[in-house]
């Protein structure tokens, strides 16, 4: 099961939400942390929280990571995170300049503050409510009656409700970077950038293989409270637009095809966290099927420039 906890930042920055995962986590009980800690998946990304177990029950595991911190607890994990975030991966940079491109305030994704434990405490007691917290069972389905899942809506989509598909590049350390972006406002906003991305990404790997060689650049994927983000590494392949529609109605078809075996489902959980929403398969293929190839020009031309002819 996974445990997702809507995390914010707070002043527009991620230490506050990023060290309660670790306080929370952390035991310095033998037998807690054997049972708890060392053997959960946690991390902390834009806007939420994750913890992921298969052996413990998720109410008594909940019940676990709210229970009161302790001081120590607080300065020994106050110590790791300083250290770890001393030497943040490229990736994690560029993704913090990437947010800093496209929002209004500055955000910090990659910084330690130095704070009380009090106001530690507080977002603690704010923030792991169940209120908050979506839970996925073993086989990868939103518990509704459990949290947030509780409260989740359905929604038909309509690709009249799609707002806007951007793009941006910049060079960091002598390399470029591009990406895709959306702020989105509903279920089509994420399901049309998804699509776009892995038809590109498709194409690219196809057109590699044709060339004898091996396709490297994928995009990184990533989904916060606002944003959903695709960004490549590098320098991006050209594309020809006889060649890249052609290829384009085949994809399209392949990928109505593995919606029904609930491929390409794998935001589901981020929505309902987000956005409270949830959508049918077949809700889904009628938006795939009606973004014509005029739409997808347009985005993809304004992430490609020349390069798409």
């Amino acid at each position: 099961m996974k445990l997702y906890i809507k995390t914010p930042f707070v002043n527009s920055n991620k230490f506050i939400p990023h060290l309660l995962e670790h306080c929370a986590l952390q035991s310095r009980d033998p037998s807690e942390y054997l049972k708890y800690s060392i053997l959960t998946s946690a991390s902390t990304r834009t806007g939420f929280s994750c913890f992921e177990r298969e052996d413990i029950l998720a109410q008594e595991f909940f019940d676990y990571l709210r229970m009161p911190l302790e001081e120590e607890i607080f300065n020994q994990e106050l110590l790791a995170i300083v250290k770890e975030l001393e030497k943040p991966s490229f990736g994690q940079k560029v993704y913090e300049k990437i947010l800093n491109q496209i929002s209004s305030e500055k955000i910090t994704t990659n910084k330690a503050q130095e704070i009380p434990l009090t106001q530690l405490q507080d977002y603690h007691n704010q923030r792991y409510q169940e209120e908050y917290t979506l839970l996925i069972d073993k086989d990868g389905k939103i518990d509704k009656n459990w949290g947030m899942g509780k409260q989740i809506k359905h929604q038909q989509l309509d690709i009249k409700n799609l707002t806007k598909v951007n793009c941006g590049s910049f060079s960091y350390r002598k390399e470029l970077q591009h990406f895709l972006w959306t702020k989105y406002s509903g279920i089509e906003d994420i399901f049309v950038l998804d699509y776009i991305g892995d038809l590109l990404e498709s194409y690219w790997i196809f057109d590699a293989s044709l060339h004898s060689k091996y396709f490297y650049s994928s995009f990184d994927w990533s989904f916060g409270d606002q944003y959903m983000i695709l960004s490549n590494s590098g320098t991006l392949e050209g594309i020809k637009k006889s060649d890249f529609f052609t290829f384009s109605s085949i994809f399209k078809e392949n990928y109505l095809r593995n919606l029904d075996y609930g491929w390409y489902r794998t935001w589901d959980s981020h929505i309902a966290l987000f956005i409270g929403l949830e959508t049918s398969i077949e809700e889904h293929k009628k938006l795939v099927r009606s973004i014509d190839n005029r739409l997808i020009e347009s985005i993809v031309s304004d992430f490609l420039g020349e390069k798409f002819f």
